[in-house]
């Protein structure tokens, strides 16, 4: 599992999660039917947050192998569902990057 990270465009620099953004979508089992390029829904974020998106990469039996996350969100505070449409027995969990404290403030 890897952090979610982009490319600033205007500096050219790694952007890394912030707190309650999707870092990671795991594909339990992978289904079969859907199409390579399928949107993957995301749970609508809390007011104020922005929603997560993705795509789907799926094998040549079209089962889902992984999801491109294209937005990570903003604003959970829990991990959101996910689930692609077009296909059948899909199992997808997310995960956010969590909150994290300073030592100082414990």
């Amino acid at each position: 599992m890897s952090m979610w990270k982009a490319v600033d465009s205007q500096l050219g620099q790694p952007t890394y999660l912030k707190v309650g953004q999707v870092s990671s979508v795991i594909v339990a089992a992978g289904g079969s039917g859907y199409t390579q390029g399928a949107a993957a829904v995301f749970t609508v974020a809390p007011v104020g947050g922005v929603t997560a998106t993705g795509t789907a990469n799926v094998d040549g039996s079209g089962a889902i192998t992984s999801i491109t996350l294209t937005n990570p969100g903003a604003g959970y505070l829990v991990a959101p569902s996910v689930s692609v449409a077009g296909g059948a027995a899909a199992s997808l969990s997310t995960s956010i990057q969590p909150i994290q404290y300073n030592n100082d403030e414990i």
